[in-house]
This record gives structure tokens, sequence and C-alpha cells, in this order.
């Protein structure tokens, strides 16, 4: 590979084996260690300098930190049982609010591309560039899915409504109660509490209808990029429309994919990048809770390893870089 690169007037190789070091959970603890300690002195017999123990994102590294879920030997009920409670709660509202997915074509990807246009702004990330994602649709095949979340009107709009049906027949039952008993205060509270609910369900359909009306039948709320081999499934990019985040497309999304793996026996489901940074301060805190709340765990791996190939040349340019950076 050295002598190949170098042919085309190469600076250096930089490579990153996908070799894990360390098991951590998502406050940083390590709870297994890899014997892959080799790869280091091998590495160096063939001229290659670590990069070292980084943690963050860099443009032009792998990230050290994967976020990954283990499905051996599990169900799907297994991996619902494991989420914390914010994440099953979610991942049950999807399933029932008529959320659906189904996967985009290639001259649909301009959807998925929108959604991320949409969360890099909000969130302040560079995200690839087009080719970077068509490319990989167009020749990886049918090794790479893209899911699209969207809200089908019709038969959301019709299980808000059993569910306000429900909640009038539980209003009229308190209702009876209250005449039977009508200082009782639990009584009284209950009703007040369903009627409450009652009033941020009316809300829900109101607000469903008017979009059906905007948007027709199927509206798209969220999209994801994944790639597949035969040991795992990664979750590679997603975005979702900030404006219609409440609907939790992403938890659809997610849901699908992970029963997906489960489906072709695929071993595990990576949900990619972390900073490495555990602390409540870090840049993705918010992605850290996200994650750890499916009960997965996070695979450090050994990092970049960079070989000179125009060895003076490659000097110069690190010792202008180390100028550059103090800047």
């Amino acid at each position: 590979l050295a002598k190949y690169v170098k042919k085309y007037n190469a600076l250096y190789l930089r490579v990153d084996p996908y070799l894990p070091m360390l098991k951590r959970n998502h406050d940083g603890e390590v709870i297994e260690r890899f014997n892959n300690d080799w790869i280091f002195d091998k590495m160096a017999e063939l001229g290659y300098d670590h990069d070292g123990f980084t943690i963050g994102f860099d443009p032009i590294k792998q990230i050290r930190f994967h976020s990954v879920l283990d499905l051996q030997g599990k169900t799907a009920k297994d991996v619902l049982n494991d989420m914390d409670s914010l994440r099953k709660r979610n991942t049950k509202k999807v399933q029932k609010n008529g959320v659906k997915v189904r996967f985009l074509k290639e001259d649909e990807l301009h959807i998925f591309r929108s959604f991320m246009e949409d969360t890099s702004e909000a969130k302040d990330f560079l995200d690839r560039d087009d080719d970077f994602y068509y490319n990989r649709y167009k020749h990886y095949k049918e090794r790479v899915l893209v899911p699209l979340a969207y809200i089908d009107f019709n038969e959301y709009i019709e299980e808000l409504k059993n569910e306000e049906r429900t909640l009038n027949k539980e209003i009229a039952k308190a209702e009876k109660d209250l005449e039977k008993r009508p200082d009782n205060k639990k009584a009284q509270n209950k009703k007040q509490n369903l009627e409450q609910q009652l009033e941020a369900q009316n809300a829900k359909i109101e607000e469903a209808q008017q979009l059906q009306v905007e948007h027709g039948n199927e509206l798209p709320i969220s999209a994801a990029f994944f790639i597949i081999n035969p040991f795992e499934v990664v979750y590679y990019a997603g975005g979702t429309a900030n404006k219609f985040r409440h609907f939790a497309g992403s938890y659809a999304i997610q849901w699908t994919m992970i029963n997906y793996a489960i489906d072709q026996g695929i071993p595990r489901y990576n949900f990619y990048g972390v900073s490495g940074d555990f602390s409540e301060g870090a840049e993705d805190a918010g992605v850290v809770k996200f994650k750890k709340g499916f009960n997965a765990d996070v695979l450090e791996y050994v990092g970049d390893f960079v070989k000179p190939i125009h060895k003076p040349a490659y000097q110069l340019y690190t010792q202008l870089k180390k100028i550059k950076d103090r800047k």
C-alpha cells in the first residue's frame, strides 16, 4: 500500500485498524479489555507512528469510540426491555402513533439530505457532502439502507380519535362516581386529570388534521443512512425535521433497523461515534445519553497510525501544522 501511494506522490499514509482496545459503559468506566496490544508493535515494525489516544471529532481521523448494542441471542422484546424508560416509552409511542418507515431509493436521497441539512444547522456540526452519500448508495448497493420515517395521518388521526373516545367514556364514568361521592377529593382529581388529558388529545387531533391539510396524508419527518455488513448494522448518519421532532421519527427508524439486524442474524447494532468525553459538559453529551438509553456499550478502538511516505516533506508539513494550530 505504501508503494502504491508513493507512485502518486502521497505525503503520508494514514490507517485506522478496526480493532477495539477496551469496552466501556457510557459513563466511561472500563468493563472489558481486549488483547490487541500487539498491533502497536506490528505497526511500528512497518514504519507507522501511532497518532495517540485522541478524543473528540476530527474531519481527517476515524472516530475512536463507537456506541454498540450487542444483539447476540437477543429478541426484539429483550432489546426493548433493556432500554431505559424514555427510550422504551418513545419506541412504543411511535409504534401506535401512525409513524411508518420505508426505504428511500436513489432518486429520493434528496429527502435524506434535506433532513441532514436541517440537523447539521440545528446542532452545528459539519456534514459530509452529497457525493459521499450518493457514491456509497450507488456502489455499496444492498449494503446501504436509507430508512425514512413518515406520518400516515389517516392512521394517526384514527388512533387519536380512538383514544379520545376512551377518555370521554372514562370522564363520564368519573362524573357518575362524583355524583355518588361529591366530596371525594380523589374522585375530583381523577376527573380533572382526565379532562386535562382530553384537552391535550383534542389539541393533537387538531394539529394532525391541520398538518394533513398542509402536507397531504404522508409527512416525512426523519431519515437515516445505514451501512450493512454481515457483522454489524452501522447507523452512520441521521437527520430529523426540527419542526416535527416531537413525533420521534428517529425512534421509529432505530427500532426498524434493530429489528432488521435481529431478523438478518447480524450480531451487532452500531450507533456509531461518540467523542470519548464522558463528562456532562461534553459536546455530544445529549447523543451519549440517547445511545446509553438503548443499553449500548462503548468500544474504544486502537486509533490511527501514520506512515511518512516523503519524509523530508512530511517533517516540514508537521512543523507548519503545529505553528498553524498554535495560532
